[in-house]
């Protein structure tokens, strides 16, 4: 985006120059002056958005959230029930990435703050994880008769 601005600012300069010379005029110059400015505007409110978006990126989770969600998950997989296992899959894997070398889950970590499963919250209760409630029904689904 810098270098961007630069070659855009210098092309500004370049514009400026020729008319303080007397090689431009304003009929010639001012048009493409004010598409620059506009370029430059633009390119310098995408720069700063990228630059607040690269500062404000989360900070990882502390070793500690990672060893509790990890003992959690393990202890839901070997010893939970099948909906236990089910809702904690949907809330802490992002997706499930297919490799020649095999699967590869994606984890969402909870940022700070958010009820972390299966460990104490601000109550003193163990935080749930929701399972949706509903499933598909069998409407729709109609026996075949015949009709000979």
């Amino acid at each position: 985006m810098d270098t961007q601005i630069r070659a855009k600012q210098a092309a500004v300069n370049r514009y400026h120059a020729g008319f303080e010379n007397g090689t431009m005029d304003d009929a010639t110059a001012g048009p493409r002056l004010r598409e620059l400015h506009h370029q430059i505007a633009q390119l310098t409110a995408r720069r700063d958005t990228l630059a607040a978006a690269i500062a404000s990126q989360p900070q990882p989770p502390a070793p500690a959230v990672i060893g509790h969600l990890a003992s959690y998950l393990r202890r839901v997989i070997d010893a939970g029930a099948p909906a236990e296992r089910k809702a904690a899959i949907e809330a802490l894997i992002s997706q499930i990435r297919v490799t020649p070398e095999g699967l590869i889950p994606v984890f969402k970590i909870p940022q700070p703050g958010t009820p972390i499963p299966g460990q104490p919250g601000p109550t003193g209760s163990q935080a749930t994880v929701r399972t949706k409630d509903s499933s598909v029904g069998d409407s729709g689904i109609e026996p075949l008769t015949s009709s000979v």
